[in-house]
C-alpha cells in the first residue's frame, strides 16, 4: 500500500561540525557543536522567500494608485506601526521594521508547509523544529533587554524587577521564561499541524490526498498566519513591558538636574 509520507515528523538529524561530543538528555542528544541540517535548509528557504517578497514589493512601489501587493504591504506596515505606537511608544520607530520582518518571516516559514516538503528529511517546515523557534525567541529576548537598558538605564532596568520587592525572584524568572514560552507556543502549533498531516497521510493514498489538502489549506493559511501574528504582537508587547517604570525614571532624572546644575557651574 502506498502512503503520501512514510517518515515520522519531528525527526531532525544533527550534523556534528567540530567533534561528536554530546550530552545525553531524556529527549535526545544535545551536541556541543552541531547543526540540524533540516532546520538550516528550511530556514534558508524561508529567508530567501522573505527577501524575494520584500524586494518585489520595493520594486513595485509607486506613487498614485498602489497595486494590490503594495496596498497589502502598506496596510500591514501601518497596522504594525499603530500597534507599536500604542503599545511601546511613538518614538520607538526601530521596533516597527523589526516586528514587521519577524512577522513576515514567521508567516512565510509557516506557509511553505503547504508545499510537499515531506519527500526529504532536509525539507521540513522551519518552525516545526524547536531549534528554529528558540533561536527566534532568544533573538527577541536579547533585543528587548538591550532596549530596556537603553531606555531606562541600568538603574531603571534593575528597578523594573523589584516592583514589588517581594516578587523579585518571580519577576526575574518570568523574564527568562518569555523566550521559552514564545518559542514553545509557535513550535507546538506548527508541529501539531505537521503531525496531523502525517496521520492523514497514513491513510491509503486514494483517500489521504483529499484530507491532507483540506487540512493544509486550513492549517497553513489560517493557523500559520494566526501564529505569525501572535508571535509578532507578543514581540511588540515585550518591548512595551521593557519600558515599565519609564515615567518614574524620567521624573527621577528631572529632579536630579537642578541639584547637579550648581555643581557644573
Amino acid at each position: 500500500m502506498t502512503y503520501l509520507q512514510a517518515t515520522f515528523p519531528g525527526f531532525h538529524p544533527v550534523t556534528p561540525i567540530c567533534g561528536t561530543q554530546y550530552v545525553d538528555v531524556i529527549v535526545g542528544k544535545f551536541y556541543y557543536c552541531g547543526v540540524t541540517m533540516s532546520s538550516l535548509v528550511s530556514s534558508l528557504i524561508s529567508m530567501a522567500v522573505t527577501m524575494i517578497v520584500i524586494f518585489a514589493i520595493v520594486a513595485r512601489l509607486r506613487f498614485g494608485v498602489p497595486g494590490r501587493l503594495q496596498l497589502l504591504f502598506e496596510w500591514f506596515f501601518d497596522y504594525v506601526r499603530r500597534e507599536v505606537g500604542e503599545t511601546v511608544a511613538k518614538d520607538a520607530t526601530f521596533v516597527v521594521p523589526l516586528a514587521a520582518t519577524i512577522g513576515l518571516y514567521v508567516a512565510i516559514a509557516n506557509w511553505i508547509e503547504f508545499l510537499p516538503l515531506g519527500f526529504s528529511q532536509y525539507f521540513v517546515p522551519a518552525n516545526s523544529d524547536l531549534n528554529q523557534t528558540l533561536a527566534l525567541g532568544v533573538l527577541v529576548f536579547w533585543v528587548v533587554q538591550w532596549y530596556s537598558v537603553r531606555t531606562l538605564g541600568w538603574r531603571g532596568y534593575f528597578r523594573r524587577f523589584t516592583r514589588p520587592i517581594l516578587l523579585t525572584p518571580f519577576s526575574i524568572l518570568e523574564e527568562f521564561l518569555k523566550p521559552i514560552t514564545l518559542a514553545l507556543r509557535l513550535f507546538g502549533n506548527i508541529f501539531a499541524g505537521v503531525l496531523m498531516i502525517y496521520l492523514l497521510s497514513q491513510l491509503p493514498i486514494y483517500v489521504s490526498w483529499f484530507g491532507v489538502g483540506i487540512w493544509k489549506a486550513f492549517d497553513v493559511f489560517f493557523i500559520g498566519t494566526i501564529q505569525a501574528l501572535i508571535f509578532m504582537l507578543l514581540t511588540i508587547v515585550y518591548f512595551g513591558m521593557a519600558r515599565e517604570g519609564i515615567e518614574e525614571e524620567l521624573e527621577r532624572r528631572h529632579r536630579l538636574e537642578p541639584a547637579q546644575a550648581p555643581m557644573r557651574n
